[in-house]
């Protein structure tokens, strides 16, 4: 296999290697600088801090009380100009688990912020978070979602169809 020789490079392409470069290596440079006093130093063990695994299950829940509220707020709340206002409207939601080993228990979560009871009538499918007992703490529930396993299917499906009848259509030559 043969080499064409290649032409030395052109003026225009030096200078080109000479900005890219003057600018790449300070850039580089600073970074390393950055990375070196943004490092992590060495954490004794009474500032460590221990983390373990928080078991979440999911159950599926269907809605059975609502209850509007005025609660503290939170982050959730943050106002456009940072603040966060002392209270708020919130939903307590009270729901009868549906599926799994914990059928038939009731539960009382909070929505979602924004959540009003006309968003969330007597008889919506939820799923709720569920946390076991660990470490002497209690069992907690917390709102997760909507149940949108149904809807989000008959979507899928439709869309399903409509794609190979439009395709089948369009293959046809109609």
């Amino acid at each position: 296999m043969s080499r064409r020789p290649t032409a030395p490079p052109t003026a225009g392409a030096r200078r080109a290697w000479t900005v890219l470069l003057s600018v790449l290596v300070p850039v580089a440079v600073l970074a390393v600088i950055g990375m070196v006093l943004t490092w992590p130093g060495s954490v004794d063990d009474a500032g460590r801090r221990q983390l373990s695994d928080v078991v979440v299950e999911l159950d599926q829940a269907r809605v059975t009380a609502t209850d509007a509220q005025r609660c503290d707020g939170s982050v959730e709340d943050v106002q456009p100009d940072g603040t966060v206002p002392e209270q708020v409207d919130c939903l307590q939601v009270t729901a009868t688990v549906t599926s799994g080993p914990r059928e038939g228990r009731s539960a009382q979560v909070f929505a979602t912020a924004g959540l009003t009871a006309d968003d969330v009538p007597v008889g919506t499918p939820v799923v709720l978070q569920y946390y076991p007992a660990a470490d002497g703490a209690p069992a907690i529930w917390a709102w997760h979602d909507f149940a949108r396993a149904i809807p989000l299917g008959a979507f899928a499906l439709a869309f399903a169809l409509v794609t190979v009848l439009v395709a089948g259509a369009r293959g046809s030559g109609r």
